[in-house]
């Protein structure tokens, strides 16, 4: 990938070419739900290209488990994704009913609240529409319709080695000014893996341009504490 130095206020101008539904049903970051207290890091690298402006940046996406609650005496967990760009950390705090949270669901549809802390550092609730934006851009893996299984695979992480299930999916969606949004990828699970996602390779033709992102597993834990505490 060629590498520049990636331009925030960028951001914007391509976000808005990606605001649509997540309506499908299986990939993404979630595949399974571990205990609470579990953590996730890989490594992100990602090129844009968007109306000729090519811009690529490594980052690092942290996701979490950070606290349970009942809703309406349904059990739900607070999951928690963070990354930086251009030197400035955004942190998502998102309260989901524990049902959603595996593969043949798309969670994002069924937020009880959500919250974010962005550039300037305050921390609001965070819009449905705006959490599909963020999603899409720093979390990189979309929802598969119709995902096709492709066997095992061997894997190897900066994490381990994984007998993986690899899977590969096409999504077609609407994007700005009735523009059509494709996403084509691969992704690699392993039950044993916390959120159960090893490995995923992602392209993304936006009509007006390109996104690629691969996402490798680092590191794991148990110990995930919120970085948003009064989010509640």
């Amino acid at each position: 990938m060629r590498k520049h130095r990636f331009n925030f206020a960028f951001i914007p101008a391509v976000l808005s070419f990606l605001v649509m539904p997540l309506s499908s049903h299986a990939g993404g970051l979630i595949h399974n739900l571990p205990p609470d207290g579990s953590w996730v890091l890989y490594r992100a690298k990602t090129e844009l290209d968007f109306q000729g402006n090519l811009q690529s940046f490594d980052r690092e996406l942290k996701m979490c488990s950070v606290g349970k609650e009942e809703v309406d005496g349904e059990p739900a967990r607070w999951i928690e994704l963070s990354t930086e760009l251009s030197g400035t950390r955004i942190v998502v705090k998102l309260l989901i009913l524990e049902k959603y949270l595996k593969a043949d669901q798309n969670p994002y549809e069924h937020l009880v609240r959500a919250w974010i802390r962005g550039r300037d550092g305050e921390v609001r609730e965070l819009t449905a529409s705006r959490l599909r934006q963020i999603l899409i851009f720093a979390g990189t893996v979309p929802h598969f319709d119709k995902p096709e299984k492709k066997g095992k695979q061997h894997v190897k992480t900066g994490h381990g080695e994984y007998d993986c299930e690899h899977l590969t999916g096409v999504q077609e969606m609407e994007g700005f000014q009735n523009n059509k949004v494709k996403l084509e990828g691969d992704v690699w699970t392993h039950e044993k893996v916390p959120f159960g996602l090893v490995k995923a390779k992602v392209k993304g033709d936006l009509g007006v341009g390109t996104i690629e992102t691969e996402l490798e597993l680092t590191k794991s834990g148990a110990d995930a504490k919120t970085e948003l505490p009064d989010a509640k």
